[in-house]
């Protein structure tokens, strides 16, 4: 268009026509040249993917591992010189924009400038090719290169990541560098070690997309300062002011369980405006949440008189290790809330127990007997599966007490023979989260109730079996059966979920889940529980009782934040109560 334009104007103005025909062919010249180049690189950088493909799939490249080598293409090709060596992918990774590698030197205590100075240093004394001899754009890759990618990709296997990333490149370089790179690390303290230590810091999932340098040091790219506690917790300040709000979330999750439909648990997936994937509710993504909630305030710049601190913790679904790690460093902020709930506010988590019986028992050695059982996979989880291993019955003789408990209970059972000639029993039932029992279907309790009705020989286990079908009756979900049902008018009723079991010929162990409203006390529940397991013979062990949570529902915390809900969604709100995690 420009040239086209200048050959217009030309052709109007007949006093300057030689000289604007002129610039408009000198113009037209200049964007030839300009395509040319163009085309040039174009036709080079394909041709360095063929040639990188020889040595590792470039499929299975991340954005930025592309990006670094064509760019080390380009400094080759600047510096006149034919092949891409290990200084210029050394130069392309610690200057790129943004880049994980010059980041994590920083973060060691490096200059990424001064590295780069006298890597640059080093390329000046490559040896360049000039002349008409010379293809100028046309590179090749240096047998030293050829060898560091191709171990950055054996790495990436190694490591179990999907994507041979920048982090595998420059380890490589590590092992790889000729004495000049090695010269650069010696002289700035830089070591394979030091550097996988930081490295470990921000990379903390496998390499599964071709962008995963976008989620490293994610809180810090947006201005928030980041503090690790021992990888019990991480957390990050709005500012540097005195503590004003803490917010609790947690990044651990349950296990994945079975009879995943739209993903791998694993592996998120958005699908129709919904996430599906273990974690997505609790609680990475409310963690998320927070994140951009206090990102939104601090990009929109309102200031805070006081500081806004994100804590995520590693280990809410096993006991809450991090946070008691964390608070033995820290002091809690005046005020404090956790996204891993419901709205609008929660301001009561109940109190409770988690307790564990024991006793030796023996099924008999002839006739119908137990052989095995073993259940559950976290004490906070209802089991959804149940397993036990039966000898000396027909397996005809079993079904049909199968089949009756299946009509009582709803849950399913398979039976297979072994290789012993005993049979396999599998109960399936549903999970559920222990605080909520009500929403699975315990497969424990289940299996249960089928072994207290087939007709064992008489023995200790036998009428252990009987004793536990009747203190954990299926569907039994609030403790009646252990003599513990209580609730209050402000945080409800009690629930309690049998959910580890096992047997393994000797010794019979259970453990159950109990969250327990205010009224709760040591000796209407823990006591209680345990004098009547001793009816049974079975010795109770625990930590004891553990307080509930409670703030005032008239508190002005609440009622902020009941305040906030309200003005967002225009709904009136009422605090309630939960089990808890």
């Amino acid at each position: 268009r420009e040239v086209t334009g200048a050959v217009s104007r030309a052709s109007s103005t007949t006093s300057n026509a030689v000289s604007a025909r002129q610039a408009a062919i000198t113009s037209k010249a200049k964007y030839q040249n300009i395509c040319a180049k163009f085309l040039a690189r174009l036709a080079a950088a394909k041709d360095l993917k063929r040639r990188i493909n020889a040595i590792m799939n470039t499929n299975k490249l991340t954005q930025k591992a592309m990006e670094a080598i064509q760019s080390a293409q380009n400094i080759a090709i600047e510096n006149n010189n034919v092949q891409i060596c290990p200084e210029h992918l050394l130069y392309a990774l610690v200057d790129q924009e943004n880049g994980l590698i010059g980041q994590l030197f920083k973060k060691m205590g490096k200059s990424p400038d001064a590295i780069l100075s006298e890597t640059d240093t080093l390329i000046r004394k490559i040896p360049t090719v000039s002349g008409s001899g010379r293809e100028p754009d046309k590179v090749y890759v240096s047998p030293l290169t050829d060898k560091i990618l191709a171990a950055a990709e054996k790495l990436a296997a190694g490591m179990k990541d999907e994507y041979t990333s920048v982090e595998h490149i420059m380890l490589s370089i590590f092992d790889y560098a000729d004495e000049g790179i090695k010269g650069i690390f010696r002289a700035h303290g830089i070591t394979k070690e030091a550097f996988t230590a930081e490295l470990k810091k921000v990379k903390t999932a496998r390499v599964t997309s071709d962008n995963p340098e976008s989620s490293y040091d994610a809180l810090e790219k947006y201005g928030f300062a980041v503090t690790n506690y021992d990888n019990y917790a991480i957390a990050a300040d709005f500012n540097q002011e005195e503590k004003g709000l803490d917010i609790l979330a947690h990044l651990d999750v349950v296990p994945a369980g079975e009879g995943w439909q739209e993903t791998d648990p694993f592996t998120p997936l958005i699908k129709e405006g919904k996430m599906f994937g273990r974690g997505t509710a609790d609680d990475k993504g409310p963690a998320i949440a927070a994140i951009y909630a206090m990102r939104a305030v601090k990009e929109l710049g309102y200031p805070l008189k006081k500081n806004v601190r994100l804590v995520l913790g590693s280990d809410e679904e096993c006991g809450s290790s991090d946070l008691e790690y964390y608070y033995k460093k820290e002091v809690e902020a005046p005020c404090t809330f956790s996204p891993d709930a419901e709205f609008p506010v929660i301001n009561i988590e109940k109190g409770g127990m988690r307790g564990h019986f024991e006793k030796t028992s023996d099924a008999g050695a002839t006739g119908v007997r137990l052989v095995s059982l073993q259940a559950g996979t976290k004490l906070n989880v209802v089991p959804g599966k149940a397993y036990a291993e039966l000898a000396g019955m027909a397996k005809e003789d079993l079904k049909i007490c199968a089949d009756e408990t299946e009509q009582k209970t709803g849950v399913s059972f398979v039976l297979e023979d072994t290789e012993n000639g005993n049979i396999k029993i599998t109960a399936c039932g549903a999970f559920a989260h222990a605080s909520t029992p009500e929403m699975g279907n315990n497969a424990l309790t289940a299996l249960l109730q089928l072994l207290a009705s087939v007709p064992m020989e008489e023995s200790e286990l036998k009428n252990d079996i009987s004793f536990l079908a009747k203190v954990y009756p299926h569907g039994d979900g609030k403790g009646a059966g252990l003599g513990v049902a209580m609730s209050d008018e402000e945080s409800g009723e009690l629930t309690l979920s049998l959910d580890l079991m096992n047997y393994d010929g000797k010794t019979l162990t259970g453990s159950y889940d109990c969250r327990a409203p205010i009224c709760a006390t040591k000796e209407n529940l823990y006591d209680t529980a345990g004098q009547n397991m001793k009816k049974g013979g079975f010795s109770m062990e625990g930590s004891g009782m553990f307080p509930p949570h409670h703030v005032p529902a008239d508190s002005p915390f609440v009622q902020t934040l009941l305040q906030c809900y309200t003005d967002v969604t225009g709904k009136p709100g009422k605090p309630f109560a939960i089990g808890g995690g």
